[in-house]
């Protein structure tokens, strides 16, 4: 006849070895879970610095256009053609960093829309300066269209970095 206290030591035991396996087990899906949050914080940050650098970019094309509006100087035009070069790159980099999510893939079509009108705004209104002076510039600027531009594109810009933060935070 076995001693009862060794039947409660191998249900003890058994006890013990299931929490452990359970435990290892717990710890493997917490830490996926916990690796798929630090991925889409990652990827948050990414979109985040990536769209305000196209942002800034665009506003270092105005920046160029009112110096050389205002002062028929070339060399003021810099940025803005800095800008021509750079803006396909930016918009290469954040259709990367956003892995066909259509949704969006539909707001980054929308800021590449209104980039592209902004740039043909400043161009409209460079052309302007250069074969009919300051005054037809100053009326072209005067219609806010371009101001309008700018502030729709911070809106989409603000929308999608704010769609990434939340997306971040559910993940988490």
């Amino acid at each position: 006849m076995k001693p009862r206290h060794s039947q409660y030591l191998k249900f003890l035991v058994l006890g013990w070895l299931l929490m452990t396996v359970a435990s290892v087990v717990v710890r493997v899906v917490v830490f996926n879970r916990m690796s798929d949050s630090v991925d889409h914080v990652v990827q948050t940050s990414l979109v985040n610095v990536t769209s305000q650098k196209l942002l800034s970019t665009l506003q270092d094309a105005e920046t160029g256009q009112r110096g050389y509006l205002l002062t028929g100087e070339e060399a003021y035009l810099e940025p803005f053609h800095n800008a021509e070069r750079e803006l396909p790159k930016r918009f290469a980099e954040i259709t990367d960093q956003l892995h066909q999510d259509v949704r969006l893939t539909k707001v980054l079509l929308e800021i590449r829309a209104e980039s592209e009108r902004k740039m043909q705004e400043l161009q409209v209104t460079i052309k302007a300066r250069k074969e009919q002076g300051f005054e037809a510039a100053l009326a072209i600027v005067k219609t806010g269209e371009g101001k309008e531009i700018m502030h729709r594109l911070r809106v989409l810009t603000g929308g999608l970095q704010q769609w990434q933060v939340d997306l971040a935070e559910a993940s988490t």
